[in-house]
């Protein structure tokens, strides 16, 4: 197949050679004779380097940036297509600073070619332009090149490191002719610090590129199918500044097993990481708004997944035979699920629905024969079509929000599953916004009785301010409808009334300055805690002492509370501190 390959490119190249490769003039240089075509004349006046005929060039060639013909400076600014072409003898050729473009098949089947230098000023490398250079161990990209042509460095057998230094190229041959492919000993792609992009189809079918893929801080884009098929990689940490990585990007890297996604990373093209077989776990950001159909498609190792709050669709066969995986997070954020994303997950016990889910693609859940269970937590039956719980078992229980079970037994695609039940299935969560100030408690709730009150409870010397939405209702009544998050917050309470009568200790000074006294009567055990007015607390210290000394030095002017907790007595007291 290779062979058939070569040859019909051959082909291609002697259809390109219509013409007799005329010249316009020769020229010697360091006793090379050179031949050109005028490419302008008029200013800014150019010439080309061409092809005279095969085998015309031999050995170490240096091109001269400006050459005369007829008293006339031309700047040389293009290496010609086929210029070169099949000079086999061949073995070095020194390019000035005036080029700008490597034509196509510029350097076609120049075997022996083992040297060559691109100046900085190249913006254009042609189609086949290094096709067949053998001899070529290590081919560095300039900084300012924007377009690589097909097959531009094909079947280079002993090319086995590329230094990528161009920042802003978008497009790296293509997907019938990658630039690489049949280098089977190109094991490193070393990129300059200021690369920006990853362009399309770069590393297509680098099969030998090997370890760890290290991508500089500067990429902000992976192009498409740029390292499609890379088997041999086995890590790939993608930097911060990544904002999106091109469907295919790494389809195919069967040796992957770590995968380390950036922080600023929104979009993940279709199929970007499918047939992964060896990734076994995958965190995805939740800068991530989109993700693409198919992208962990295949990925048979996976088992473990988590999936951001930021996307609203689990697309079209997005883990289409992951077969290892025994659990998946939907997040509440998704209002559909695409076309067999979830079939043959063969291994997938439990899904659970989400409450804005209102439509389930065709076969989506296909084949999951291990599923003992699907909760559904929309009180609306998504839309669904029968084939997506084929060859799956229906009797399998299906738990829907309370009251809803009829619903989901009158709706096609539903009404196929034997075992739907009524489940209240609404989380509640709660909190506070600090555990020393007080704490929440509720009563039962289930699916008879779906209404709940919360109680938020300050501790000694706080006050319930609020829920986090706003709600200043303390007990709270909540009718659940929905999954649910409520956090009580306190704070210190001015109306306290400081301990008065008879203290078994003495607190002083008061105001202070630097330090306070807390002595005791008789010995006995007390925990003393500082707060700030606003009910933070910054301190906290037990002692046996009749005289315990605590520094106030680190702390500004102001109110402080201090609590002391005793085996015979609970002590608040207001601290005012003034600083000279």
């Amino acid at each position: 197949m290779k062979i058939i390959r070569i040859l019909f490119i051959s082909l291609l190249f002697l259809s390109y050679c219509r013409e007799s490769f005329a010249f316009d003039f020769a020229a010697i240089n360091n006793g090379d004779t050179i031949y050109y075509n005028i490419t302008s004349n008029v200013s800014p006046k150019s010439v080309e380097v061409t092809y005279k005929s095969a085998n015309s060039y031999t050995g170490s060639i240096s091109i001269p940036s400006l050459v005369t013909y007829n008293t006339v400076n031309y700047p040389v600014t293009k290496i010609g297509n086929q210029a070169f072409a099949f000079c086999s003898g061949l073995t070095s050729v020194s390019i000035p600073l005036s080029v700008l473009q490597i034509g196509d098949s510029a350097f076609y089947f120049c075997s022996n070619l083992s040297n060559i230098n691109l100046p900085q000023s190249i913006t254009d490398i042609g189609d086949s332009a290094f096709f067949h250079c053998s001899a070529l161990t290590e081919i560095s990209i300039p900084k300012f090149v924007k377009l690589i042509g097909n097959a531009a460095f094909q079947h280079n057998d002993n090319l086995s490191t590329v230094y990528f230094n161009a920042i802003n190229c978008f497009l790296a041959g293509s997907y019938f002719y990658p630039i690489f492919r049949d280098c089977p000993l190109l094991t490193k792609i070393h990129f300059d610090t200021n690369v920006t992009c990853i362009p399309h189809i770069l590393c297509f079918e680098c099969s030998a590129l090997s370890d760890t893929l290290i991508l500089p801080h500067s990429v902000t884009k992976i192009g498409v199918a740029s390292f499609y098929a890379c088997s041999s990689l086995t890590t790939v940490i993608i930097p911060n500044a990544v904002d999106s990585i091109g469907q295919e990007a790494f389809l195919g890297c069967m040796s992957l097993t770590s995968l380390s996604l950036g922080e600023s990373l929104k979009y993940i093209g279709n199929n970007a990481f499918a047939s992964c077989f060896a990734l076994s776990e995958i965190v995805i950001p939740n800068s991530v708004q989109t993700i693409g159909g198919g992208v962990f498609e295949s990925c048979y190792g996976l088992i473990n997944v988590s999936l951001p709050n930021s996307i609203n669709r689990i697309e079209n066969n997005l883990f289409r035979g992951c077969f290892n995986l025994p659990t998946i997070t939907i997040p509440p954020s998704v209002t559909s699920i695409g076309s067999e994303a979830f079939s043959y997950c063969q291994n997938l016990q439990s899904i659970t629905i989400p409450e804005h889910v209102s439509q389930i693609g065709n076969y989506a859940f296909e084949s999951d024969t291990a599923l003992k269970e699907i909760k559904v937590k929309a009180l609306t039956p998504p839309l669904i079509d029968t084939s997506a719980f084929i060859r799956i078992s229906h009797t399998i229980p299906v738990y829907v929000p309370c009251q809803t079970e009829d619903a989901y037994r009158s709706v096609d695609g539903w009404k196929i599953m034997n075992n739907i039940q009524d489940s209240l299935m609404i989380t509640l969560t709660f909190g506070v916004n600090d555990t020393t100030m007080g704490n929440v408690s509720h009563t039962p709730f289930s699916c008879e009785q779906p209404s709940t009150t919360l109680f938020a409870v300050p501790k000694f010397g706080f006050r319930f301010v609020s829920w986090n939405d706003g709600n200043t209702d303390n007990p709270r009544h909540i009718t659940l409808t929905q999954d649910t998050s409520l956090t009580a917050e306190f704070e210190y309470s001015d109306n306290i009334l400081e301990t008065d009568g008879k203290l078994s200790l003495q607190i002083y000074p008061n105001p202070a300055q630097d330090y306070i006294i807390i002595e005791q009567q008789q010995q006995d055990f007390i925990e003393i805690t500082l707060y700030t007015a606003h009910g933070k607390k910054i301190k906290h210290l037990s002692s046996t002492n009749t005289q315990t000394k605590i520094k106030l030095d680190n702390l500004s002017n102001g109110i402080y509370i201090l609590k002391i907790v005793s085996s015979h007595e609970n002590i608040v007291k207001k601290i005012q501190l003034l600083k000279q």
